[in-house]
């Protein structure tokens, strides 16, 4: 909106000078030229932000928008004097912005990068950095990581991603510990970084953890919480489950009564079962067996190779249950199962009676989902987070939004993975 207005400013100042013939005497005058550098700028910034671009180069978005975010600062301190008063009140604040961010950059030199056996994840550990720059973090928060200045791939510098901090944080160990996508960009150069085995640790920037879920409510103040994943997406949810669970339990355990029954709903959407034991592992370490509420759908191809472990059973073949949740044990670098153990606390096989509980096929059915949870009259105030494909968010949203404009009282957190 505010582009469409600076866009109708320019035009109507180009109408002006045109009605009164002082358009090619003006657009020589350096004001003007300033002022049309300044509205290009701000149409670059704004077309580059748009959704189709950003999934095509998420470097060239950050590029763009990094530079003409600054150089845009003194094109309008010389255009007009009369906004000079702001574009100082603006630089002041950027550079604010840049010196904190500077001092709570770490670099560090004990990352550790592998390839997750049968999937395009990469698991990255950051190896104890100083509490200054990262810290403890809070369930749900990203990291920004970079590469390091490098003389032969200048644009490095220019490689600065968000990712999420996919464990919990622990007493006795500051590391943090990401899963992520295989894709273009950053991904791409860090997955190359994790075939070569043979280098050791990687040097790696980070900053602090950031994000939203620190300033969330007690959620536990609600009647039902429901979290929805897709894909790589519960690398947001699980965190923040995994604290729930532990606050829950902990709070019954010294009451020795029983949680309510699917207090906490956990739904998580993959196309590939191989990429959810690190996150279904975890769950079960919180109290030794996969809680009642959590459900793993599994769509795509994958869902007929789940077909295909019943009858294989009958068989006295392999099942595939076994080849999903016994993965890292075949094919697996030494050091990918030491840092995914820690990733784990404590990786458990997790046995075939136990998927079968939890592993349901095709697509979720958000409808039929949503109508159990808010249908109980007894249920007033629910919290719903979802993390996955922008149309999850969007189709979840709609069947919540029925329910809202009944009466429930709802606490809503959609957090989109735009890179």
């Amino acid at each position: 909106m505010i582009i469409v207005l600076l866009c109708i400013h320019a035009a109507l100042y180009m109408n002006f000078y045109f009605q009164l013939s002082l358009l090619s005497k003006r657009i020589r005058d350096s004001d003007v030229q300033l002022g049309l550098a300044a509205i290009t700028s701000f149409l670059l910034i704004g077309t580059t932000t748009l959704s189709v671009i950003r999934n095509y180069s998420y470097r060239v978005f950050y590029i763009i928008h990094i530079t003409f975010s600054c150089s845009i600062l003194p094109i309008l301190f010389f255009h007009v004097t009369h906004i000079r008063i702001y574009i100082i009140e603006t630089t002041l604040i950027y550079l604010f912005v840049v010196l904190q961010r500077f001092f709570l950059v770490k670099r560090s030199r004990n990352a550790f990068l592998n390839k997750i056996p049968k999937t395009s994840l990469i698991s990255i550990s950051l190896g104890a950095p100083s509490t200054s720059a990262t810290g403890k973090h809070d369930p749900g928060q990203h990291v920004y990581l970079s590469l390091p200045h490098n003389p032969s791939s200048p644009l490095n510098v220019f490689r600065k991603n968000p990712f999420t901090i996919a464990n919990n944080p622990l007493k006795n160990d500051d590391r943090i510990y990401l899963v992520a996508r295989q894709m273009s960009g950053m991904t791409r150069l860090l997955s190359e970084l994790a075939h070569d085995f043979h280098r050791g640790p990687v040097d790696l920037i980070v900053e602090r953890p950031k994000g939203a879920s620190a300033s969330f409510p007690d959620l536990l103040q609600y009647d039902r919480i429901l979290f929805v994943a897709g894909g790589v997406g519960a690398t947001y949810t699980i965190p923040i489950y995994r604290s729930l669970l532990r606050r829950v339990y902990s709070m019954h355990k010294k009451a020795r009564s029983e949680p309510k029954k699917n207090m906490l709903r956990f739904v998580w959407s993959v196309r590939n079962p191989a990429e959810t034991w690190w996150g279904i592992n975890a769950v079960k370490e919180q109290y030794g067996k996969i809680p009642d509420g959590f459900e793993l759908y599994v769509t795509s191809t994958q869902a007929e190779k789940l077909k295909e472990a019943d009858r294989a059973r009958n068989e006295d073949q392999e099942p595939i249950v076994k080849d999903i949740t016994m993965s890292i044990g075949r094919g697996t670098d030494p050091s990918l199962a030491g840092i995914l153990t820690e990733m784990a606390d404590a990786i458990k096989p997790v046995d075939e009676d136990e998927m079968k509980k939890i592993i349901r096929r095709g697509r979720p059915d958000l409808k039929v989902l949503v109508d159990e949870i808010f249908g109980d009259n007894r249920v007033e105030r629910v919290a719903v987070l979802v993390c996955g494909p922008v149309e999850m968010g969007r189709a979840l949203r709609r069947e919540v939004g029925k329910w809202v404009s009944r009466g429930k009282e709802v606490f809503w957190h959609d957090e989109q993975f735009w890179w």
